[in-house]
């Protein structure tokens, strides 16, 4: 997994380069994004921090922590954006699936049981 992460990190290099860039032109001065990082965020290695240079590979053994960050634009014709009824019927689905496997009941503003997961035999 790791391999294909920095893989996917040295594909998004252009992408990255021109992050820092913006972030070096801005007022207040220039920001050290190395610490960050833009697509490798929070990474450590061993529970140490660490910067991926172009130089890096990928150690034979060790614990590599990291926040991926897929800094690419969709293209034009793959993103489009969800209906609101269709987010609230996902995120609708998504709680019923949760509160079920946690066994939640779900209730209403008045404090009443609106759905109970627990089922009694």
């Amino acid at each position: 997994m790791a391999h294909e992460l920095l893989e996917l990190k040295r594909r998004m290099e252009p992408e990255e380069s021109a992050v820092e860039a913006y972030y070096q032109g801005r007022g207040g001065g220039k920001r050290d994004l190395s610490r960050l990082g833009v697509v490798w965020r929070n990474s450590t290695l061993d529970g140490k921090r660490f910067t991926c240079t172009r130089s890096w590979k990928v150690p034979h053994a060790g614990v590599l922590s990291l926040d991926f960050v897929d800094i690419r634009r969709p293209h034009h014709l793959a993103a489009q954006p969800i209906a609101d009824a269709a987010l609230d019927k996902l995120v609708l689905r998504k709680w019923e699936e949760k509160t079920s496997i946690l066994g939640l009941d779900v209730y209403s503003d008045a404090g009443k049981v609106v759905r109970s997961t627990l089922h009694v035999a």
